[in-house]
């Protein structure tokens, strides 16, 4: 039985990714990223060696703001396409009325989800692998470790699927493609923006009431930055910046177990919430299976 669901599943995932490939959307995808992040790169590239000319001497810290520079275009990339590839993955479906032949199949709903989420993914993949050359010459100058380079590949894969599956739920609870893709967009914008805002904001209301003071220390107040493990972001800055690193960036101290797992426990939490999107998505399509089943 088991193998086949990895069937089903990968019979979903082979018709798109198949699919897919005989799109010219999909060249122009991988063209769009990577002449932007090489220009981008080389922009950055350009301002380092010249810095350095001036100075007659290599600072490697400025390594690592080309590589956060290099890190936030390829994260942001990514956020801005995801949903552009998966918000319609359902919704699409139902425009086209071909959702109950899908769902009227042997399919289990949840396999639906995967193999929608995956065949994106796979997009995104792509987009990833094909950055590597550009994002390698960090590495070949030095300052920048390899884990760093695995980490933001790591997270970037993480984020696709963490957004992936947010803009399959929208697919699967909104019947048009352009109000799913809205409504994607506006949670990733949410959680990007929205969350810096929060934090800002209770930085600036916790240092003018003194409540560091009255609580004796900054532990109420990092119990609050844990909002930002909602944003990919958040971790990025955790791999890319030269010191401080996630507390640097929004000007609040945290307690040093907590900055040292911050990586692994926000891939973790998007990771359970990507989970958490596509059983919701799979709920929705449970009565529709059931109604294409009765009929057939």
């Amino acid at each position: 039985m088991e193998g086949k669901d990895d069937l089903n599943i990968n019979a979903i995932y082979q018709k798109e990714m198949l699919l897919n490939s005989r799109k010219m959307r999909n060249f122009l995808y991988i063209s769009f990223f990577n002449l932007f992040l090489g220009a981008v790169s080389l922009i950055m590239f350009y301002s380092f060696f010249m810095k350095s000319n001036y100075s007659g001497m290599i600072q490697y810290e400025n390594i690592f703001q080309v590589f956060n520079m290099i890190g936030v275009t390829e994260l942001g990339m990514v956020c801005v396409m995801v949903p552009l590839l998966t918000a319609g993955s359902i919704a699409g479906e139902k425009e086209r009325k071909t959702l109950d032949s899908l769902l009227a199949s042997n399919l289990v709903s949840y396999e639906v989800i995967i193999g929608k989420i995956f065949s994106s993914i796979g997009i995104i993949m792509h987009l990833i692998v094909s950055s590597f050359p550009i994002v390698s010459i960090v590495f070949s100058i030095g300052g920048v470790k390899i884990t760093d380079i695995v980490k933001l590949f790591a997270l970037c894969l993480v984020a696709a699927i963490y957004i992936g599956s947010v803009g399959v739920f929208f697919s699967a609870w909104i019947k048009r493609t352009i109000a799913a893709t809205v409504g994607t967009y506006i949670y990733v914008l949410s959680t990007v923006f929205g969350t810096v805002f929060l934090v800002r904001i209770f930085n600036i209301f916790w240092s003018s009431n003194n409540l560091a003071v009255k609580y004796g220390g900054s532990f109420e107040q990092e119990k609050f930055m844990y909002i930002g493990l909602l944003n990919p972001f958040f971790s990025l800055s955790e791999v890319t910046c030269v010191k401080n690193k996630v507390s640097s960036l929004y000007q609040i101290s945290l307690i040093k177990d907590s900055s040292k797992s911050w990586f692994g426990l926000s891939i973790t939490v998007q990771l359970i919430l990507a989970l958490i999107f596509i059983l919701a998505a799979s709920k929705k399509l449970i009565p529709s299976k059931r109604k294409c089943q009765k009929q057939k």
